[in-house]
């Protein structure tokens, strides 16, 4: 068989956020390095939502943030976070809704709170957004939670208005991932 370039996908393929990847699994994702061919691990979660034990395998390259973040080896050759303006703008139109949301950064995932509790595990976004851009860190995606329904034209008006791309995972759920892949 020639070298291949494989792409595994993480949730609901290599493992869930219970159940991490199983020590079979592993040893064959290894023997597939081991033969000659490259794996990527392709996933629209953030790096720094990526299981320690699944980067540990050691892939030829990541794919992640919906395609905001690539890296082969240890050079990344993609970055493409919100623009700072973006992402106050974005931050500040949430905020003005009530709508609780979470911001998926490089390094964290940082919470919006907005009369709803969120994970406590996750650090403010307002901390976040005093920093100086200089030393921020880079955001790839918000998800955010909607009470109703209703809600969903004035996110979808907006995110249109800024070139955004808009993801619905469920009636009242969704991603809305930096406009990178619409500018590809």
């Amino acid at each position: 068989m020639n070298n291949s370039t494989f792409f595994f996908d993480i949730d609901g393929t290599l493992a869930t956020y219970q159940k991490p990847v199983s020590h079979q699994l592993r040893k064959k994702l290894l023997y597939l390095k081991i033969k000659g061919h490259k794996i990527f691990l392709c996933t629209g979660r953030g790096y720094s939502d990526l299981p320690p034990n699944l980067l540990s395998i050691g892939f030829n390259g990541i794919i992640c943030s919906t395609g905001a973040y690539l890296r082969i080896q240890d050079n990344v050759i993609w970055d493409c976070p919100f623009p700072r303006p973006l992402l106050l703008e974005l931050y500040n139109y949430l905020r003005e809704l009530k709508i609780s949301s979470y911001f998926e950064g490089s390094s964290f995932i940082y919470r919006a709170e907005q009369g709803e509790s969120l994970e406590k595990q996750f650090p403010a976004i307002d901390q976040l957004l005093q920093q100086p851009p200089s030393t921020m860190d880079a955001i790839y995606s918000v998800t955010f939670h909607l009470k109703q329904a209703e809600e969903l034209p004035a996110i979808t008006q907006w995110a249109q208005a800024h070139h955004l791309n808009l993801f619905m995972q469920t009636k009242l759920h969704g991603d809305n991932p930096t406009h990178s892949m619409l500018l590809l």
